[in-house]
C-alpha cells in the first residue's frame, strides 16, 4: 500500500516513477489498484465513524438498560455460539 501511496504522490507531483512517459503516469494515476485500496479504506473509515459515532453511542447504553430491565433478552447483545 505504501508503495503505491508513494507512487500516487510521485505522480500527481507530475514525476515519473521507475521512468514512465506521461501517458504511463495517467494510466497509473486511474490504476484498479489505487481505486481498490481508496474504496476498501474509504469504507472502513465511514463504517467506523457510524459505529462510534452513531450506533454505539445511541444505541448500545439503551440496548444494555433493555437487557437489564428484561425487555429484551441477552442473547441479542451476545456473540451467538457455534
Amino acid at each position: 500500500m505504501l508503495r503505491c501511496i508513494r507512487r500516487c504522490s510521485d505522480i500527481w507531483k507530475g514525476g515519473h516513477s521507475h521512468g514512465q512517459t506521461s501517458s504511463d503516469a495517467h494510466s497509473q494515476s486511474f490504476s484498479v489498484t489505487f481505486w481498490g485500496y481508496f474504496l476498501f479504506w474509504t469504507w472502513n473509515l465511514i463504517f467506523l465513524l457510524f459505529m462510534f459515532l452513531g450506533f454505539a453511542p445511541y444505541m448500545l447504553p439503551q440496548s444494555i438498560g433493555a437487557v437489564r430491565t428484561g425487555s429484551i433478552p441477552v442473547a441479542f447483545l451476545s456473540m451467538p455460539s457455534s
